[in-house]
Formats: C-alpha cells, sequence, structure tokens
C-alpha cells in the first residue's frame, strides 16, 4: 500500500507540475511576478487552513514546527517558485528548463554535505547526469529556435538560486520532519511563501495592472487549485516517504509533460528530437528509482554504513 501511496504521490507531481509551468507562463505574462506568486499562496493558504479548521482538524503548531515551516515556505514557495516566475519573465523558456532541472543534482550533492545525508550510489548519479542529458535531447528544438536570443544574466541567475533554494528547502523538510498532516503543513508554508512574496512586490513597487484577461485569473486558479492544493500537497508527502534525490527526479519528467500537452493541447509536432529525449529520460528514472542508497561518511571519518534500500 505506501509503495502505491508514493507511486501515486509522485506520478501526481509528475502531471501536475508539468501543467504549471504553462500557467505560470500566462499568469507573468500580465501580472508582475512577485505579486502573483504571492497572491497565489495566500489563497491556497487560506482555502487549506480555513477548510482544516471548519472541519476541525489539528492546526496549533509548536514553534519549533512553526519555524520548520515557515523557513521551509520562504525557501520553496518565496525563492524557490518566486524567482522561477521571475525567471520565466526573462530567461527563454528552453533554457529555464535546462536550469531548473539542475535541481535533482543540487539536492544530490547537498546530500554528500549533511552527516548521514542519504547518498546516491554511482549508479544513481549516472541516473541523474542521464537524466539531465535527456533533458537537453528533448528540449534541443526549443534550444536551436532560442539560440539568436540574449541571455539575461539576472534571470538566469534568479533561477540558479531558485533550484538551490528549491533543494535547501526539499532536504529541510526530509531533516526536520513536522507532527502536522501533509495538508496544514501546506497551509503553512503557503503563508510564509505568500508574506514572502508580497512583501518583495511591496518593496519592488509592484502593483495590480489596470486590467487581467480571463486567462490570467485562469492560471492564478489553476496555480491555486492544481499546483498548490494537490500539487504541494503531494510534495510535502513524499518528502517523508521518499529520499529526495529519488523524489525531485519530477524536475525531468515536468518538462516532458509540458511538450505532451503542448502536442495534445496546441497541435505541436513531436519531432525525433523530443521523442530521444523522453525515451532517456524514462531510461534515466528506472535508473534512479532502482539506485540503492547509502548513509554519507560523518565528518569524522567514520565508515560508511552499508547500501540501503532505496525508499
Amino acid at each position: 500500500m505506501h509503495r502505491f501511496q508514493t507511486a501515486l504521490a509522485l506520478g501526481t507531481l509528475y502531471i501536475v507540475w508539468g501543467s504549471t509551468y504553462i500557467a505560470i507562463r500566462i499568469g507573468v505574462a500580465e501580472m508582475p511576478w512577485a505579486l502573483m506568486a504571492g497572491t497565489r499562496f495566500l489563497l491556497a493558504s487560506a482555502i487549506l487552513l480555513g477548510a482544516l479548521a471548519m472541519l476541525r482538524r489539528p492546526l496549533r503548531a509548536g514553534l519549533r514546527d512553526l519555524a520548520v515551516l515557515g523557513a521551509a515556505g520562504v525557501l520553496l514557495l518565496g525563492l524557490g517558485n518566486g524567482l522561477l516566475a521571475l525567471g520565466e519573465t526573462i530567461v527563454p523558456a528552453g533554457l529555464a528548463a535546462l536550469i531548473i532541472a539542475t535541481i535533482p543534482l543540487w539536492v544530490a550533492g547537498l546530500e554528500l554535505l549533511i552527516p548521514g545525508g542519504e547518498r546516491l550510489t554511482t549508479a544513481g548519479w549516472a541516473g541523474l547526469a542521464l537524466g539531465l542529458v535527456g533533458l537537453g535531447v528533448l528540449l534541443m528544438p526549443q534550444l536551436l529556435r532560442e539560440q539568436g536570443a540574449a541571455v539575461n544574466l539576472l534571470g538566469a541567475g534568479a533561477l540558479l538560486l531558485s533550484a538551490v533554494a528549491w533543494s535547501l528547502g526539499t532536504l529541510l523538510l526530509r531533516r526536520r520532519p513536522v507532527k502536522l498532516s501533509p495538508l496544514a503543513a501546506t497551509g503553512y508554508q503557503s503563508l510564509a511563501g505568500g508574506l514572502f512574496n508580497l512583501l518583495l512586490a511591496l518593496l519592488l513597487g509592484q502593483h495590480w495592472p489596470a486590467q487581467v484577461s480571463s486567462a490570467g485569473w485562469g492560471s492564478v486558479a489553476y496555480l491555486v487549485v492544481i499546483g498548490s492544493l494537490i500539487g504541494m500537497t503531494a510534495f510535502t508527502w513524499l518528502t517523508r516517504h521518499l529520499a529526495p534525490a529519488k523524489l525531485v527526479t519530477y524536475a525531468y519528467v515536468n518538462p516532458v509533460v509540458a511538450v505532451l500537452l503542448g502536442v495534445g493541447l496546441l497541435g505541436e509536432t513531436l519531432d525525433g528530437w523530443m521523442a530521444a529525449g523522453m525515451i532517456i529520460i524514462l531510461a534515466a528514472l528506472v535508473i534512479v528509482s532502482r539506485a540503492r542508497l547509502a548513509a554519507a561518511a560523518p565528518k569524522s571519518g567514520a565508515a560508511v554504513a552499508a547500501p540501503a534500500a532505496g525508499d
């Protein structure tokens, strides 16, 4: 049953967050990025915490749990998702996807620095590298189209910081689990991330445009319900049940989903590059999912524990 729940939650992330890339790009085309992100997360928080309060589900949290969730919310939703929205406004889409797809490598590398961290074996590292190669192949037609576009260093830097912040937030939730349910934990994280983004919007002098189209508001609604209420809750649950290096493989799958949505909904063409990239990414996922884990050696130099079966 646990394996089925894990597969279902991970599959949800693969599909849901693959579609939110498109929604974010639609939203930031009409609304300031920080203001849109802040509004999205505060709405998600109000819905989650309000519903749990009405149902009289546990919401009280100790200072330690609130501190963890607040920090995770700032890292994941404030910096991670907020800077992703910024990057999507000024960086070509193909390059943006490649930068964000470094998250699995950041997570696996940071695990090596944590005493007792969940270290991937050589096969696992090979799978992560193969996944990044597959993503490059998948995006090759788009990268070739964007070849002449100027790369904004501020935007690229924002995306890189987004990847690092998301990696740190993922590890924080894994290493400092809280007692609250995933729904309540997601609500508090969304509250922290929303307030952080609204503070950024205030500091940057952002304000609502005079008019927002129905597509713009629709993208916000989609991000609240699908991206946050469903996707973020699944992610929070998975941080408790799946090794981070395996969890964040969704960063490789999300662009695949985005491409397939473009083919199915927008009539875009699926060419040989894309098909080959999907096959490579699928092979990489199989390798990473089957890779075993070992506890990272402590800094004192003690022997590394024998490899343990992956989550």
